[in-house]
């Protein structure tokens, strides 16, 4: 079909002799790579990935010196993982098997026969540096140290003997440093962030916690929460709840939000409950049925996830008020914010949708039709997705801002 499909990326096979091609159709489950040698005008298709929901084929290959081999990313197996696989594509073998996901590929040494990744295999809401052989010979081993428990970044030198290493976790402003990778020792200390410190330390800051509950059908959910510091717990406070909730990204990490941290904080000493849940379909690294169970029900599983979490949450903690609920997001949690309130009125009264996609028969065609589907095939999941199909449900306050 030349009309209906995608080249989404076009690059050299490791040398110049030829190029890898992406072939991705419309409707974004089948993608073919092929090796085009331009001299030889010749195309040959090396591999293939499938699915029955969508493909996330954004992933680059990364090369062989000698191009005899690439790196690539795929959910085969229902996990996110890195395989290594011949030129002609006839020898795939998986250099992070387990039942979790990578984060990133972040550089390879076939000199020394390593390679090297970001996951968090027992947390979804940290990260990790990870070890691992590229002939598949041994097993990953974690390489960040047990002391960097939170959210880890490296940017990595070429010959991946030093990296720049940040990091941070919730409420915890960031620290950067040179390190030797071999073990992870301290070379130069770039940042410490000891003022910011020092000012957050003399603030009323919140008590935070991470927590999971179950949707109804027992999917487990991950979450924090934040109480005011000077919290009465006979007393009952309103709760905001700070929203994403589609597939681009998450909320719910272990790291230093920034500016958006300190203005969480605020709602906290205004006597405000702030919490944020990861529903299905986010960007979490939960394997791929997590990612793609939302497959033409954006809208649906996403916000019932959000309110089976609120309603678990009412039940562990008594100090939250449910008749004071409110939600604010931006772009995807925009749109997550005005389905709540058109959707769940009865549960969240007043909501900030900032940049939503109140019909998204009108947003990127690449985008939407990967989540959900051909607006010509499907129109009923466009309707159930998009909100402005349920806006006469209105019943709360809300400010809409574009």
């Amino acid at each position: 079909d030349n009309r209906d499909r995608y080249i989404p990326r076009i690059s050299w096979a490791g040398t110049g002799e030829s190029l890898m091609i992406q072939d991705l159709n419309r409707p974004q489950n089948h993608n073919k790579l092929w090796l085009f040698d331009w001299q030889k005008q010749q195309l040959t298709k090396i591999l293939e990935d499938k699915d029955d929901a969508f493909i996330e084929w954004f992933y680059k290959a990364n090369w062989s010196k000698d191009g005899t081999f690439f790196i690539w990313h795929s959910e085969r197996d229902g996990w996110r993982h890195l395989y290594r696989v011949s030129r002609d594509g006839k020898t795939i073998t998986d250099l992070t098997p387990g039942e979790y996901d990578i984060i990133d590929m972040l550089a390879l040494n076939e000199d020394k026969n390593v390679m090297y990744f970001t996951a968090s295999p027992n947390d979804p809401n940290q990260r990790y540096l990870y070890r691992t052989s590229l002939d598949g010979s041994s097993k990953p081993v974690r390489v960040t140290p047990a002391e960097f428990a939170g959210s880890n970044s490296y940017y990595m030198s070429k010959d991946t003997s030093w990296a720049m290493h940040t990091y941070s976790k919730f409420g915890t402003p960031p620290t950067k440093e040179i390190i030797k990778v071999s073990d992870h020792s301290n070379v130069k200390t770039l940042v410490e962030n000891n003022q910011l410190k020092e000012k957050l330390a003399k603030q009323s800051l919140p008590r935070h916690e991470f927590f999971k509950v179950n949707a109804q059908d027992g999917t487990e959910l991950d979450g924090y929460i934040m109480f005011p510091n000077n919290m009465d717990n006979s007393k009952k406070y309103p709760i905001v709840f700070y929203v994403y909730g589609e597939p681009w990204g998450s909320t719910v990490q272990d790291r230093f939000e920034g500016d958006s941290y300190l203005y969480k904080s605020y709602l906290t000493q205004q006597g405000f409950i702030v919490a944020s849940v990861d529903n299905r379909g986010t960007r979490a690294p939960k394997g791929r049925d997590w990612r793609k169970s939302i497959y033409k029900k954006i809208g649906s599983i996403t916000v019932q996830d959000q309110v089976d979490a609120l309603d678990a949450m009412a039940k562990r903690w008594d100090v939250i008020d449910t008749d004071r609920v409110g939600v604010w997001g931006h772009s995807g949690g925009g749109s997550s914010t005005l389905n709540l309130l058109f959707r769940h009125g009865d549960k969240y009264k007043v909501g900030i949708a900032s940049a939503p996609v109140p019909d998204i028969r009108l947003y990127d065609t690449i985008y939407q039709e990967r989540y959900a589907g051909n607006p010509n095939i499907d129109p009923e999941s466009y309707d159930n997705t998009s909100p402005i199909t349920f806006a006469k449900n209105l019943t709360g306050k809300l400010l809409l801002i574009h």
